[in-house]
């Protein structure tokens, strides 16, 4: 979750304060590093992603954003999702220099996902 201040979280968390510090859509730079994150259309947290994407966007930094149609929250732990979310992260980490190689893992025909991609110094 990036942003756990709605009330009914705050009361689970214990303040407002700790809730905002434990918030990373409150704490983004410019120095943000890349940024790769997976929601399902129809998970309720998917709103959080997208104020992520626009805030990368605002601030310079890169950030990718994966939607699986019609998917629930955690929708990435379970087949058909689950080898297509380890294949793009691994396709990322490789692009940043945290992997070598090629993924093992490609997912399906079925398991294609959307992309919204903040980066503004590169285009794909």
């Amino acid at each position: 979750m990036l942003d756990v201040t709605a009330l009914k979280r705050v009361a689970r968390i214990g303040s407002l304060a700790t809730a905002k510090e434990l918030s990373p859509n409150l704490h983004l730079t410019k120095d943000t590093p890349p940024t790769i994150l997976f929601y399902g259309t129809d998970d309720s947290l998917l709103v959080h992603g997208k104020t992520y994407i626009e805030n990368a966007e605002t601030l310079g930094f890169e950030a990718v954003l994966y939607t699986a149609d019609k998917a629930r929250h955690g929708f990435f732990n379970r087949d058909p999702w689950m080898n297509k979310t380890l294949c793009l992260s691994d396709l990322f980490l490789i692009e940043h220099g945290y992997l070598q190689g090629i993924p093992e893992l490609t997912g399906t025909e079925k398991t294609i996902m959307s992309k919204i991609h903040a980066n503004p110094r590169k285009t794909d």
